[in-house]
């Protein structure tokens, strides 16, 4: 299996309660994982014994190692 197209980083941001008008809130947690239409589809794949490649561009920053990092656990070439 071929998979082509995207691999993001989704970053999440939660919160207590939302905020009214001009009011600020804190962030009380975060959650930072692999995303990406494409790359999901491989690593899920992956997952599942199957032998398959991702083709699309990635970085060079530290997000990009955890994407390189995710796709090695999860089998995808």
């Amino acid at each position: 299996m071929v998979c082509v197209g995207s691999a993001n980083v989704d970053i999440s941001l939660f919160v207590d309660k939302l905020g009214m008008g001009d009011s600020e809130q804190g962030v009380s947690s975060t959650n930072i994982c692999s995303g990406g239409s494409a790359a999901n589809i491989a690593s899920g794949l992956g997952c599942l014994g199957n032998q398959v490649s991702f083709f699309g561009n990635l970085g060079s920053d530290n997000y990009t190692k955890m994407l390189e990092h995710d796709f090695d656990k999860d089998g995808v070439d």
